[in-house]
């Protein structure tokens, strides 16, 4: 439906926190991320967390 990509700010390190951001601002809703699953990502599950 939607081709639109996010772009990663240069400010944004954290790839654990760019992965759980960007798939959650997916711009179409069908391929967005759950919040069940969102909490099964390593930003909330690993060891930093």
């Amino acid at each position: 439906m939607f081709n639109k990509k996010l772009k990663r700010p240069a400010q944004l390190k954290d790839d654990l926190l760019w992965e759980l951001l960007s798939k959650m601002l997916t711009f179409d809703r069908n391929d967005r991320i759950s919040a069940s699953d969102a909490l099964k990502l390593p930003f909330f599950t690993g060891p930093q967390a």
